[in-house]
């Protein structure tokens, strides 16, 4: 059984991780420090969606508003400086850009820092509140959200997908692996479901989707960057082929022998 003990551990380890984070961004440390704080939040949302679908008319997702709002700011500075690095890797030489990325990353960074012990106090306050409204949950009710996901995820890749699904069905995958780990070993043997598989599927759509988000940004960015775009959206097409190729025969591959 996922007991409420269980779950407040889980809760509470993420909580200080999170906290320690955004302490060290804010103390002069690296935008790493936010890419982990959002890697540790989506833990957060995956143990409150599966809460959530043994009780949907729990009031969680509002609960957890302050986590989302911070996730949100830290995303807009994960992608400014993420564009920083894809523009020096892939040659985007204009110095109007660079400034503009630079100087955004900056605006951003400041705004986020604005008054930040503040938005912790009101993050642990949060946190504390969803403490107060988890409940127990059967492991057999933990195995139907699996599978749920499973047939879901088999749905979407065993047929002719579309690329815009693809995001979406990265955040289920990320879930589904989150939900796993809460499983005792019996029932995720039970299942057989390829662990690395999925790992490995979630990377590359993720490396897809940052490339395709700074394509699409910089698309139109001026004549001087055209080839340097055409190049670009090589690379995205090819990330996208080795998704296709590793989705080929995706039920299969997705269960262990």
């Amino acid at each position: 059984m996922l007991t409420i003990a269980k779950q407040e551990e889980i809760l509470t380890k993420i909580a200080l991780a999170l906290e320690k984070n955004l302490q060290k961004f804010n103390s002069g440390g690296v935008v790493e420090e936010l890419h982990q704080f959002r890697v540790k939040t989506k833990r957060v949302n995956a143990l409150l969606s599966l809460v959530n679908a043994c009780k949907p008319d729990s009031d969680l997702i509002i609960e957890s508003k302050p986590l989302a709002r911070l996730f949100k700011e830290a995303g807009k500075i994960r992608t400014a400086d993420l564009n920083i690095s894809l523009m020096n890797k892939y040659g985007f030489t204009d110095e109007a850009l660079q400034r503009e990325q630079y100087e955004l990353l900056d605006r951003l960074v400041l705004i986020f820092k604005l008054d930040l012990d503040t938005k912790i106090r009101k993050l642990r306050k949060s946190l504390r509140k969803i403490r107060t409204k988890l409940f127990d949950i059967k492991n057999d009710a933990v195995v139907a959200f699996c599978n749920d996901l499973i047939s879901s995820e088999i749905q979407f890749f065993s047929g002719t997908y579309h690329n815009s699904g693809l995001h979406e069905n990265r955040k289920k995958i990320r879930h589904l692996l989150t939900a796993l780990k809460i499983l005792n070993k019996r029932r995720t043997d039970q299942l057989r479901v390829n662990v690395e598989y999925l790992y490995n599927l979630q990377l590359q759509i993720g490396e897809w989707h940052d490339l395709l988000m700074f394509a699409t940004n910089f698309n139109g960015a001026g004549i001087e960057n055209e080839l340097l775009l055409q190049n670009l959206n090589v690379q995205v097409n090819s990330k996208m082929s080795g998704i296709n190729d590793m989705v080929l025969d995706f039920e299969n591959k997705l269960f262990l022998p």
